[in-house]
This record gives C-alpha cells, structure tokens and sequence, in this order.
C-alpha cells in the first residue's frame, strides 16, 4: 500500500522571487531586442567608412595606381637624297620670286594736311593701276606677245630693241605716260609671280628697293591693297 505524502504548496516568498527572476528576464530579453537594429546600423556605418579610407588611400597612393603609358613619338621618315634636292629646289624658285617681307611702322596721327596728301597718293596709285593694267592687256592684244620682266613697263612707250614685232608696227599704247611712273617719280616695276601672276612694284619714298621698309618707305604692289604700307590702308 503507497504511502500518501501530503503535497505542499508554495509560500508567497518563495512566488515573489520567481515572478522577480522571470520580469527581469523578459526586460533583458527586450532590451537586447531593440538594441539590435542600432548595432547593425552602426556596423554598416561603421563598414562604409572603412571602404572609403581604403578607396581615398588607393587613390593618393602613386603605386597602387598604374603607371601612365609613355607615348612614342613617330619616328621621323628618313629623306633621299633626290627628295631632299627636289625640296631644295622648291624653296631656291619660291624665294626668288617671294615678296619681300617688310614689317610696317604703327600708323602715326596725322593732321588734316597730312591726311589730305596720302589720300591724294592713294588715290593716284589706284588710278595708275587701273590704267597700267588696260595698257598691258592692249599691248598683249595688239602685238601677240606678254612684255617681260627685263623689257619692263618702257615698251609701252618706246620699241624694245631687238625685238621683232613680224608685220606688225610698233605704236605707243600708254596714251598717258605719267601712269607709268609711281608717285615718287619712279618708274613702276613689273614683275610676275607664282603662277604666272602678273605683279606691279614701286620701292616707295626712299626709291629703293628693299629699303627701310618703314612708312611711305615699303616696296609694294600697287595691284595688292593688301600690301600697301600701314599709313595708307588706315585712312
């Protein structure tokens, strides 16, 4: 037969500590709980910043970055002799028929007189111009034959010696023989350049050729504004 052991029940102290143990467990439990998002947001603060300093230190580093490849400059192509004369040839026939480089003086101020005297000569360049150019094609019509160089703007005033016009006679073409000479009293000088281009000079003030090149003192084609000196392109 069991022998019957009268249960016993708990006291109110012994009730007192367990609901204690158990409220102090579940407030740690919660407090860890919500502690766990700030932990894992600082950690991956924490993580990118790490990856920055890396990315910033790779960057400034000369020797993590590759080096730059140096360019390689072509060689030069070497020249044969027969190019090489060729060339030079070139340049020998553009410098005797280049025209003379000559650097103008700063157009200075001028008076009403002064102004009044270079427009009356600018004036009269273009108009010698004009009619050199009619009397050069008219001698070139009329006698079959361009004029050179050597035999000058002269045979448009007198017969060439030497020189045989066949049936046809000689005659003045220039009707005015003042558009033959610059405004400097000298008589203009033809040229032709590259190309055939027909070119008409006067060596300026001074009356020589290459001269100072300063002012009125420039050689230069009075067919070319361009190449006029500076004091007359200004007005």
């Amino acid at each position: 037969m069991q022998k019957h052991i009268p249960r016993r029940g708990f006291t109110y102290a012994e009730i007192g500590v367990v609901v204690l143990i158990v409220a102090t467990t579940m407030t740690l439990v919660f407090t860890n709980l919500d502690s766990i998002p700030e932990q894992a947001q600082q950690a991956g603060i924490e993580q990118r910043d790490q990856s920055s300093q890396v990315q910033k230190q790779r960057s400034q580093d000369p020797i993590a970055r590759p080096p730059a490849r140096p360019q390689q400059r072509p060689e030069p192509k070497q020249q044969t002799s027969e190019s090489q004369n060729t060339q030079a040839n070139n340049l020998s026939d553009e410098e005797e028929v280049k025209e003379p480089k000559q650097v103008d003086a700063p157009a200075p101020k001028l008076d009403k007189a002064s102004k009044k005297r270079l427009k009356r000569i600018a004036k009269e360049l273009e108009t010698d111009a004009e009619h050199l150019l009619r009397y050069i094609r008219k001698y070139e019509g009329h006698y079959n034959t361009k004029i050179s160089e050597k035999q000058g703007l002269l045979v448009l005033l007198q017969k060439p010696t030497g020189v045989d016009f066949k049936d046809t006679k000689f005659r003045v073409i220039a009707e005015n023989k003042a558009h033959l000479y610059d405004p400097w009293g000298n008589m203009y000088v033809l040229v032709y350049a590259l190309e055939n281009e027909l070119q008409i000079w006067t060596y300026g003030k001074d009356k020589q050729k290459n001269g100072s090149g300063q002012g009125l003192d420039k050689d230069f084609n009075i067919l070319n504004p361009n190449t006029y000196p500076q004091v007359l392109r200004s007005l």
